[in-house]
């Protein structure tokens, strides 16, 4: 259970990189190299200080990899990592593809904006309930089991309200894409089919 729980949350973490890249490719499209290439170099730092101030890590010298549990528990640690990366990736994304997206075509009402925006709400929830947990489990010590439950309590929580964020955001994607996106070909189908229409009704009246 352990070795598969952990490669599908590595797995994840790559799939959700990979989708950064195309959702980035199609909000971009219109942009330079160079703009790409600084846009890039500036998330990866961002997102590489972040992950490197966040939690601990592991040391070097001690790794081993000659059990299953030394496999699975580096294994882990990868996994939480990349997935830290891919959700500031996300956040910074999403910001950029906000502020400037409409410059190079991925305007309000484009669908690969509202992606960015739904990745990356969810993305700052996950990391507000990690920040939260990790805070709390760093400064509490329980000396009873009532402490304990309590704090396992408010772990529970968190987790319901990242779980809730993830609702809202499935919602947000369902109401957004209910409509076509401007300039698609089937919005423009449904625009020319509608004077045709009407002039068809005119002339048999």
């Amino acid at each position: 259970m352990g070795e598969i729980a952990i490669s599908l949350a590595l797995v994840s973490a790559l799939v959700g990189f990979i989708i950064l890249i195309e959702m980035a490719r199609n909000a971009f499209r219109r942009a330079s190299a160079r703009a790409w290439l600084l846009w890039t170099i500036a998330l990866l730092i961002i997102g590489g200080l972040i992950v490197w101030k966040w939690g601990p890590w592991p040391n070097l010298h001690t790794l081993a990899f000659d059990t299953l549990i030394a496999k699975l528990q580096f294994m882990q640690f990868l996994s939480v990592k990349v997935g830290l990366l891919v959700d500031v990736l996300s956040i910074g994304l999403g910001l950029l593809v906000v502020s400037v997206g409409r410059r190079y075509g991925a305007g309000w009402r484009s669908h690969v904006q509202r992606i960015m925006i739904g990745l990356s709400t969810a993305s700052l929830s996950q990391m507000c309930a990690q920040g939260i947990w990790q805070i709390i489990a760093h400064h509490t010590t329980p000396h009873s089991q009532a402490e304990y439950e309590r704090v396992l309590g408010i772990q529970e929580k968190l987790l319901n309200t990242n779980s809730a964020v993830y609702v809202l955001v499935v919602i947000w994607w369902i109401i957004c894409f209910w409509n076509d996106e401007p300039g698609s070909p089937t919005a423009n189908a449904t625009v020319e089919i509608a004077p045709a229409s009407a002039a068809t009704e005119i002339g048999e009246a």
